[in-house]
């Protein structure tokens, strides 16, 4: 009888995480989807910005003369600024697709492997039912023993996928304080840079944006990763910020104390978005140990009942 509890288990497990894997496929399939069109539509538009730039490339002697005076200089470093953009958007959607990618591929193959294992699972249930019946057990008490344990093993899986999902939302969280450093330091420099901090000012001010949005594409990465885990344990949740809020471009398309103005409002709006993802991290953590403490609970439960059951 040990060997087919055994059995069951592992089979169980085995099923257990084939139906894990179908629901991680399935939002990963749809975050690909996303990120495919986020990505296109990024490549076009980079594609637009170079066009622009290749056209006022093209010299002519009324190019020239406008060039003399100053726009065309001027036109022409703002498109470049923005071909620049467009570019750093583009490829940073493109490296989040490929990763994505590569994972549907990985777990694709995983979820494949398993071949046929619910039907083995319910062959080695009704197997196991047999074998309590002759051990001893009217059919009643059998089925209730083979039930109990089968919920059991429910619960033990649901432990599991809450503590994943749990430790998934950690560790996303843990990104989050690095992207609010920089925001902040930003925030300081661009407030000196509008009281004339000069050039010193306006280079540490990008330099400190360059780094949140680097630590931006980290978060997000482990924000994919929870929101998978999520859709595993049934909770649903847009937990993406969008790239573009991390503009940093805006004000160098222009001059003066207005547009540094801007630049402070949209970091300041981007922070309130991330302490607002870290506040939903948090419930979202909470009200999963929640469920965790109780499915704990539950098994203790099942256990209690089964071995009242098996002591007659």
């Amino acid at each position: 009888m040990d060997e087919r509890k055994a059995r069951i288990r592992e089979l169980y497990e085995k099923a257990a995480r084939r139906r894990k894997l179908a629901a991680e496929l399935a939002d990963l399939e749809e975050q690909r989807q996303e990120l495919a069109n986020n990505a296109e539509t990024l490549r076009n538009a980079m594609e637009l910005e170079e066009e622009d730039v290749k056209r006022l490339e093209k010299a002519s002697i009324s190019n020239f003369f406008i060039e003399l005076s100053g726009r065309m200089g001027e036109k022409m470093n703002q498109e470049r600024r923005e071909a620049y953009a467009a570019a750093t958007r583009y490829h940073a959607a493109a490296a989040e697709l490929e990763n994505i990618e590569k994972t549907v591929a990985a777990k694709r193959k995983e979820y494949d492997d398993y071949g046929d294992c619910e039907k083995e699972l319910e062959e080695a249930v009704a197997d196991a039912v047999e074998a309590v019946k002759t051990s001893g057990q009217n059919d009643e008490a059998a089925e209730r023993i083979i039930g109990l344990e089968q919920k059991m093993l429910e619960q033990d899986n649901k432990i599991r996928e809450l503590n994943e999902a749990i430790i998934a939302g950690k560790t996303a969280s843990e990104y989050i304080d690095p992207v609010m450093k920089n925001l902040d330091s930003a925030e300081n420099w661009g407030a000196f840079d509008i009281f004339g901090g000069g050039l010193l000012a306006s280079i540490a001010k990008h330099e400190k944006l360059d780094q949140a949005q680097y630590e931006m594409e980290n978060l997000q990465k482990h924000l994919n990763t929870f929101r998978t885990e999520l859709a595993d344990v049934n909770i649903n949740a847009d937990i993406q910020i969008s790239m573009d809020e991390f503009s940093r471009f805006a004000d160098w398309f222009f001059d003066g104390f207005f547009v540094d103005s801007f630049f402070l409002d949209k970091i300041q709006k981007i922070q309130t978005q991330v302490y607002d993802l870290q506040h939903q991290i948090y419930n979202l953590i909470d009200h999963m140990e929640a469920a965790l403490r109780q499915a704990e609970a539950e098994k203790s439960r099942l256990k209690a009942a089964l071995e009242q059951i098996v002591a007659g």
